[in-house]
């Protein structure tokens, strides 16, 4: 779906982004800045999703992208 070129930009981002929420999730954790009462597994894994989830958008925003280009040759 991407191309090879672009391949590892995006995964060294998709790293940094992934290493800089888990360092704001530890100093969050740490400082008590996660109201009482939300346990740590449960902060982790809305962060987990939300990353999923804008990966997932990107992909979409990607393909939909490559699929107007098609649509545009085509036509």
């Amino acid at each position: 779906m991407v191309s090879k070129e672009l391949a590892p930009q995006l995964e060294a981002t998709l790293n940094l982004t992934m290493q800089t929420v888990q360092m704001s999730l530890a100093a969050n954790i740490a400082s008590g800045d996660i109201a009482s009462g939300v346990k740590d597994k449960e902060v982790k894994k809305g962060f987990g999703n939300l990353i999923i989830n804008q990966t997932a958008a990107y992909g979409c925003r990607l393909l939909f992208k490559e699929l107007k280009k098609t649509v545009q040759a085509i036509s």
